[in-house]
């Protein structure tokens, strides 16, 4: 994965990968694809991929039901993101009406 992809970015290169093996008559259970996408994840998905890892079974565990963990993770962090900005505007927006009226 790279720094500034999406998930559903990493996942469709992912997706195209997988299908291309199959295609070439490869067979790719899923446990191996979990295994390489939780390996290929950037840092900001550390939290998340410690949890699975102690967590679930990595040997039963579906792309699918990984694919849905990572989506609500990506989600919650993007929340975040969002939240800190409008807290910014919101700082900068109140600063900008104190020297306003203090002229």
């Amino acid at each position: 994965m790279k720094e500034k992809e999406s998930l559903n970015e990493f996942l469709n290169r992912l997706s195209e990968l997988v299908n291309q093996m199959k295609s070439h008559g490869d067979t790719i259970d899923d446990c191996r694809i979990v295994d390489k996408t939780l390996i290929s994840l950037i840092e900001n998905f550390d939290p998340m991929v410690a949890i699975i890892e102690e967590t679930k079974d990595l040997s039963t565990m579906t792309v699918q039901g990984l694919i849905g963990s990572l989506r609500s993770f990506e989600q919650r962090l993007l929340r975040r993101i969002e939240k800190s900005i409008e807290r910014v505007f919101q700082s900068k927006l109140n600063l900008e009406n104190k020297s306003s009226t203090k002229k």
